[in-house]
C-alpha cells in the first residue's frame, strides 16, 4: 500500500508545480494529494500499533520533552490561536524512557486538543512527582468529552473524528504500558478534557518490583 501511495502523493505534486493559480484542476490536485496524506497517516498509524516497538530507556527530562514537543508544533500551535500555560514542576527528576515515544504520546493529545478547540482556548501542561513517578497533566478548554466516550477512547479504531483512524489513543496507551505507565483521562473542572501521564522514574525500581512479586508466588 504504501508504495503506490507514495508514487500517487509524488506525481500529484508534481502535477500541482505545472499548473498556474487559477486552473480549475489545481483544486482537484489538492484533494488528491490531501487524501493521500490522509491514507499515509493511516498506514503509519496502523503500523506503529501492530508492531509494537519496545521502548528503549535512556534518563530525560520530562520538562525538555514537553518543550521539544511545542517546537516541533510550533506551526500548528499558531495558526490554533490557543494559548500555551506551562505549570511543570521545576527542577524534575530524570525519568528513564524512550524520548521519541513519548513524544509521540504528548504530540497526539496535544493535536487532539487543538482539535477540541477550533476557535481558541487554553492548553495547561502541569507535572508533579508522587511517589516514584512522574505524572504529566495536559488540560484544554475544549468541547470534552462524554461518558460513553471517555470508556470507549483508548479502544482500537474506535473515533468520533470524520478523518481518524481511531488508532492514536490506542498506541498512546500501548506506548505508556510499555513504559510500566499510567495513561487516564477525566472532564476538567471546567469546560474541557484533562489527560493524566503517570510514568515511573526509575524501570529498575519497577522491575525489582516485579521479580519480588513474582518469588512471593513462588
Amino acid at each position: 500500500i504504501r508504495n503506490p501511495l507514495v508514487s500517487i502523493g509524488g506525481f500529484a505534486r508534481n502535477l500541482l508545480r505545472e499548473l498556474d493559480e487559477g486552473e480549475p484542476a489545481r483544486e482537484k490536485v489538492d484533494v488528491i494529494i490531501e487524501e493521500t496524506d490522509r491514507l499515509e497517516r493511516y498506514l503509519k498509524d496502523t503500523l506503529t500499533y501492530m508492531r509494537h516497538n519496545n521502548p528503549v530507556f535512556r534518563p530525560a527530562n520530562p520538562n525538555h520533552l514537553v518543550h521539544d514537543t511545542f517546537l516541533m508544533m510550533d506551526a500548528e500551535l499558531e495558526q490554533s490561536h490557543v494559548r500555551i500555560v506551562d505549570e511543570l514542576m521545576p527542577n524534575p527528576p530524570e525519568v528513564e524512557l524512550d524520548a521519541d515515544q513519548i513524544r509521540q504520546v504528548l504530540m497526539n493529545i496535544f493535536r487532539n486538543a487543538l482539535e477540541a478547540m477550533p476557535h481558541g482556548g487554553t492548553l495547561t501542561v502541569s507535572s508533579r512527582l508522587v511517589g516514584n513517578s512522574v505524572v504529566l497533566s495536559i488540560a484544554d478548554t475544549g468541547v470534552g468529552i462524554s461518558e460513553q466516550e471517555r470508556d470507549k477512547l483508548f479502544t482500537a479504531f474506535y473515533t468520533t473524528k470524520s478523518s481518524g483512524s481511531g488508532l492514536g489513543l490506542t498506541i498512546c496507551s500501548q506506548i505508556v504500558h510499555n513504559h510500566r505507565g499510567v495513561i487516564t483521562v477525566e472532564n476538567n473542572d471546567g469546560p474541557g478534557t484533562m489527560f493524566h501521564i503517570t510514568l515511573p522514574v526509575s524501570q529498575a525500581v519497577i522491575r525489582e518490583a516485579e521479580h519480588e512479586e513474582i518469588a512471593d508466588r513462588r
